[in-house]
């Protein structure tokens, strides 16, 4: 959300928790309704962070595991 926005009170965003099961995150960028015009950057860099966490990660090797084949 904006943090200028004199559309969307901040309280009422917050109300778009009730409507999921899941963790809700509110991030607050510079700017009014139409922020993420200004904001393009900043917000891509907060939706790959966030959606960063449900990508699996590959297993961790272990330093003294042998490579397969040898």
């Amino acid at each position: 959300m904006g943090d200028h926005d004199p559309y969307v009170p901040h309280d009422g965003f917050l109300r778009w928790a009730e409507h999921t099961r899941g963790a809700f995150t509110v991030q607050v960028f510079e700017g009014g309704h139409f922020y993420i015009e200004d904001q393009v950057q900043n917000v891509a860099r907060s939706i790959l962070r966030d959606l960063s966490a449900f990508v699996p990660r590959p297993p961790a090797r272990h330093p003294l595991a042998r490579e397969a084949g040898t």
